[in-house]
């Protein structure tokens, strides 16, 4: 018979197997996979707190479109209102109006606009809430609520589904009378408190009840590293019916610092008690702070103000802090006062709710003992001589009250407040047809005003209390903290990929460029002849013209001996920003004595490259510098279960410059609900994306972030304990050894300088995001570098090279090539290697530097083929690759001569191979690859091959071997040497004894994280 029982998985499963068996001895094994959709959990809601939902049409989400939504609702007697107050946000823009009358705008969906009392507006009968709405980019939504107050009671009236919207709206649209019936119904986006929003800003305005805080008589003092306890009476005109939340705050100026919920508990009839307490950190600064009560259901007659608390600290204090980025065993490694440290840390959100330290507690209980908050210059630098230092003070001591023990990273965002910007409308950055509202970084008056800002607020941190908690700065700058040119797009909107048009046209730029080419050519006879020009003086240069950047005849290469000012001009865009980031650093380590890290936002050339009109091609320059200590960037499209996670900057080449990289982790998790691209929507998903990320910087002994960019993304017990474990694990790779691999995958920064936009189809293919992480499905551990470190002393030699852009080669970098090719070393080259050389632009100077020449395709191709061919070792058992060359416009093809050629590219070969006898070269015509034969190039080269499975992603070095999964199956892993499998989760041990191979199933999506064990 059937039967049925009850069954509870263990806590913080994603997965859970079990087995039923039946008296006769059958049984039926299986797994239940926890599923959670998107939005389905719900966090904690204040006690009082936003009525409606997030709304918007039911249209696929498009960027640079208007909505107009409009509501009816009835009021029987205006003059019985007391007092209607609106409040509202909107993802990005909106209009509100009332009856046809304008309330306001509001331009943010993390801080709503609040109107004043329009209760004059109101009319008898049918009234009309109208908002006109602009979505610039990404999710679109909106969010309404109108509070109206009568003597006996409040009424509210929310955005939700019976609203009406629509994409056109003629006129009288936002009046009563208005017939909306062919309008469509709201569709609710997002509820509350669900994200990608979360628990934004609430204002109640509902009917208070008037009272009195009895103030305590004296300041409470407090000495040292001890809890205040606080007990406020309160005098009310009307008795509770239940007890009700109120928050106690503590204020350090006109900021709070600290707070703590609390109820109202009712005394005696008109008397109410609040009791909480308050633990003060060691490291708070000795002063007044001002005890405030704030109560939705109150409203109190002589301010909310409850006393005072007098703090003194301790005198010990913290000891002095030196925090450093330095090889260990040939490792870099962030050492505090000298002991090595894992590097992971917490980034809090920085959309501007309240809710951002929430989640504190939660990461630091996980082991994650580093917390990076944000003090945005453009909000606390006030005026062109004043700082708001209680507003940054109000930043770190919120965070000091909630986890006092932690560890600081402090985040400056470089960019200009708006009044700056007011004043200095010439200092933008410009197109070539007008003014865009970013900051030029070539402005030297915004670098002296805002370094000697950055400089004022640095020297007031560092002389606090707290100083000895922070262990380094970090440089965002730019829109959206990074520092590269955006491209605007259609009205206002901020569209990134778009070729409509770029920067910079300043006058500082223009300023800055004819700098720049009298630093670089001394005199202007030695720039005449670089570009073949006869131009008077430096002070007579202009800028080329954007129609040059966009396009160059012949394909997307500039000769040097032709186009030479375009090629000083891109260089010299990239160079402004790293001045300046080289500025502030530079900046920091002064004023802090060389005893704080420094980062900075910089090294996605992965994810940028191509893109010279962003202007961020100076990680050469910063890699060099003493001043920088870390970089760091997110790695886009890759967070998804099956997809490999690969990092967008050249890792190797960080760790051979003695510094690190901080992987940004901001996920969209279940927790979030956002259900938006790379979402991960469910635990069993989050949880191994989570370690997916790890597995990778750990191997590559490199760093983590979990940043909270939307607050409460990880807010889930599942999700804290995967960040649990992975902080446990990292205290172990603190002392593994330096990865080892045999294959080098090598990118050239300087090369993009030589080609116009044209080359974004290429560099699309060859080198964003690594060809969507397939070098980590190659079954073979990579190393990832910049061309320049081939002229770095201790670059260490590979069995396998691969280049991707190769295309500038000068003396210097052939001499360092020829210096590698011996032991039978592999050569992998794509497109035009060493085209360009001291001498110009000249195709055989390929020939010269791969020893496979090569020809200009004439002919259109649409798309290029490999097969089989027994007589070329490492295509002899591949199967057929044929992918489109859609957008590639300037392709080259093999001519043979003593190469083997091979592949299809119309009616020519698209690929070479040739045996030097010290070294072997095999030339590709485009970036058209598969993991399945780069593994068996890899094969030929004599490469260590961990796995066969081109599904399976394998991240392997120092110490460990993560694997994540595409399909379910049985996986095999061939191990270097003999040795133990242990699972760095588990603990279980995955071979009964040592041995070089060992097989487990696993399913899709999964990962999994193993420790050698010799």
């Amino acid at each position: 018979m059937p039967a049925t029982f009850d069954f509870t998985p263990p806590p913080y499963t994603v997965k859970t197997v079990f087995t039923l068996e039946s008296e006769a001895g059958e049984s039926s094994a299986g797994f239940a996979n926890a599923a959670v959709k998107p939005g389905m959990l719900v966090r904690k809601m204040p006690q009082h707190y936003w009525k409606g939902c997030w709304i918007w049409d039911a249209a696929p989400v498009m960027a640079d479109v208007h909505l107009y939504l409009r509501h009816a609702f009835t009021v029987d007697d205006p003059a019985a209102v007391e007092e209607a107050r609106f409040q509202w946000l909107t993802d990005e823009i909106s209009e509100l109006f009332l009856n046809g009358k304008y309330i306001g705008k509001v331009t943010s969906w993390a801080r709503p606009t609040l109107s004043g009392n329009i209760k004059r507006y109101l009319r008898k009968g049918t009234n009309i809430i109208a908002a006109r709405a602009y979505n610039q980019a990404g999710a679109a939504a909106f969010l309404c609520e109108l509070t109206i107050n009568y003597g006996d009671r409040s009424d509210y009236v929310c955005s939700d589904i019976d609203w009406k919207v629509s994409s056109t709206a003629p006129d009288g649209w936002d009046l009563p009378g208005f017939d909306d019936t062919s309008w469509q119904q709201a569709t609710c986006k997002v509820l509350i408190p669900r994200n990608p929003y979360g628990l934004v800003p609430y204002t109640y305005f509902g009917r208070r009840q008037k009272a009195e805080i009895i103030r305590l008589a004296s300041p409470l003092r407090v000495h040292g590293e001890k809890k205040s306890d606080i007990t406020i009476m309160i005098k009310s005109e009307g008795n509770f019916a239940a007890e009700k939340e109120a928050t106690v705050a503590l204020y350090r100026g006109n900021y709070m610092v600290a707070s703590e919920k609390s109820l109202l508990k009712q005394r005696q009839p008109g008397l109410l008690c609040l009791s909480t307490a308050f633990s003060f950190p060691s490291d708070a600064d000795k002063g007044t702070y001002t005890v405030k009560v704030d109560s939705p259901v109150l409203e109190f007659r002589d301010g909310n103000v409850a006393g005072t608390i007098e703090y003194s600290p301790s005198p010990a204090g913290s000891e002095r802090m030196v925090a450093v980025i330095k090889p260990v065993n040939g490792v870099p490694r962030l050492l505090i006062n000298g002991k090595p440290t894992s590097f992971v840390t917490y980034r809090l959100g920085i959309d501007g709710r309240g809710d951002h330290t929430a989640y504190l507690n939660d990461f630091y209980n996980a082991g994650v003992r580093i917390i990076e908050l944000a003090i945005p210059l453009d909000r606390v630098w006030k005026s062109q001589d004043r700082i708001d230092y209680d507003m940054v003070d109000s930043i770190l001591d919120e965070v000091l009250f909630v986890v006092p023990k932690s560890r600081l990273i402090i985040s400056f965002s470089i960019y200009a407040p708006g009044w700056w910007k007011h004043l200095h409308k010439e200092e933008m950055t410009a197109f070539e047809d007008g003014v865009w509202p970013q900051v030029s970084y070539a402005s030297s008056l915004f670098l002296n005003d805002s370094e000697r800002a950055l400089g004022s607020i640095i020297k007031h941190i560092e002389n606090r209390q707290c100083a000895n908690r922070i262990i380094g700065y970090y440089l965002s700058g730019g829109e959206d903290g990074q520092w590269m040119l955006w491209v605007e797009g259609g009205s206002g909107a901020m569209v990134t990929r778009d070729k409509k048009r770029i920067s910079d046209y300043s006058k500082p730029m223009q300023e800055y460029f004819r700098n720049w080419l009298q630093r670089k050519y001394g005199d202007i006879g030695k720039l005449n002849c670089a570009w073949g020009a006869n131009i008077a003086d430096f002070r007579s240069v202009m800028l080329p013209g954007a129609s040059i950047r966009k396009s160059v005849d012949g394909g997307f290469f500039y000769d040097p001996k032709k186009q030479m000012n375009v090629i000083d001009f891109q260089q010299a865009l990239s160079d402004s920003i790293t001045d300046a980031i080289l500025r502030y650093s530079g900046l920091i380590k002064r004023l802090t004595e060389n005893r704080k890290t420094v980062g900075v936002y910089y090294g996605k050339i992965f994810t940028i490259g191509g893109h010279n009109e962003w202007a961020e091609f100076g990680f050469n320059r910063l890699l060099h510098s003493r001043e920088i200590d870390y970089f760091s960037g997110p790695s886009y499209f890759q967070r998804q279960p099956g997809r490999p996670h690969s990092s967008s900057a050249p890792l190797a080449s960080i760790a051979l410059h003695d510094k690190m990289y901080v992987d940004e982790a901001d996920l969209r998790t279940y927790a979030g609900g956002a259900g938006s691209w790379a979402y991960t929507g469910n635990p069993w998903d989050t949880v191994n994306t989570i370690r997916k990320i790890f597995a990778l910087n750990a191997v590559e002994n490199q760093a983590v972030r979990w940043f909270d960019i939307h607050p409460g993304e990880f807010a889930d017990s599942v999700i804290m304990h995967a960040v649990a474990d992975m902080s446990r694990i990292a205290t172990k790779t603190v002392k593994w050894p330096a990865k080892h691999a045999e294959v080098a995958v090598i990118v050239s920064e300087q090369s993009l300088t030589y080609t116009s936009m044209e080359a974004n189809d290429y560099m699309q293919r060859a080198v964003r995001n690594q060809w969507a992480g397939m070098f980590y499905r190659i079954g073979a551990p990579v190393d990832f570098y910049m061309l320049d470190d081939l002229r770095h002393s201790d670059f260490p030699e590979y069995k396998m090279y691969i280049f991707l852009n190769a295309w500038s080669i000068d003396a210097g970098l052939k001499s360092a090539l020829q210096r590698l090719q011996k032991n039978g070393s592999v050569f992998v080259w794509f497109h035009a290697p060493g085209i360009i050389s001291d001498e110009g632009l000249n195709v055989d100077n390929v020939d010269d530097v791969t020893g496979i020449g090569i020809k200009r395709l004439i002919d259109t191709v649409v798309k290029v083929q490999y097969s089989p061919q027994s007589d070329i070792p490492f295509l002899s058992q591949i199967k057929p690759v044929v992918s489109s060359l859609s957008g590639i416009n300037a392709l080259y093809y093999p001519v043979g001569g003593k190469a083997v050629t091979f592949g299809c590219l119309g009616s020519h070969a698209s690929g070479a191979f040739r045996d030097l006898g010290s070294w072997k070269s095999i030339y590709f015509s485009a970036p058209v690859m598969t993991p399945e034969l780069l593994r068996e190039i890899a094969k030929y080269a004599g490469c260590h091959i961990y796995s066969q499975d081109s599904d399976d992603m394998i991240y392997a070095g120092s110490g460990m071997i993560g694997i994540h999964t595409a399909a379910k199956g049985l996986k095999k892993i061939n191990l270097p040497v003999q040795c133990l499998l242990k699972d760095l989760i588990s603990g279980e041990i995955i071979n009964i004894k040592k041995s070089n191979g060992v097989e487990f199933p696993m399913d899709a999506g999964e990962t999994r994280l193993f420790e050698l064990v010799p």
